[in-house]
């Protein structure tokens, strides 16, 4: 007859050492995760700053340019509004608009 031999398999020192490599092998694959995580992390955090920065100088100037172009169209309604300056620069035009002032006024009185 012949025997079979069979094999007994891994020891128990084999297993362990087995189980130690697979812990050790793990434990480095986490860290990686881990650093690259924070890596990750780092970067979209840098990245909401910039965009936050950009934002508030964008509204910052269209702030300005708000403010600027009210104070100009101030400035243009008061020299438009200017009646004395329009007068002084076209004393013809102010006569005329006066005499015909007048004539409407006249006209509307002197209906009553």
């Amino acid at each position: 007859m012949t025997e079979t031999v069979t094999d007994p398999g891994p020891t128990p020192e084999d297993v362990q050492h087995d189980m130690q490599s697979t812990k050790a092998h793990l434990v480095a694959g986490v860290h990686a995760l881990g650093d690259r995580a924070a890596a990750c992390a780092t970067d979209a955090a840098a990245a909401v700053g910039d965009a936050y920065r950009g934002t508030r100088d964008a509204l910052h100037a269209a702030r300005d340019a708000v403010g600027h172009g009210v104070a100009d169209g101030a400035a243009f309604v008061g020299r438009a509004l200017d009646v004395r300056r329009h007068v002084r620069r076209y004393p013809w035009v102010g006569v005329g608009t006066a005499v015909a002032l007048g004539f409407a006024c006249g006209r509307l009185i002197g209906r009553r």
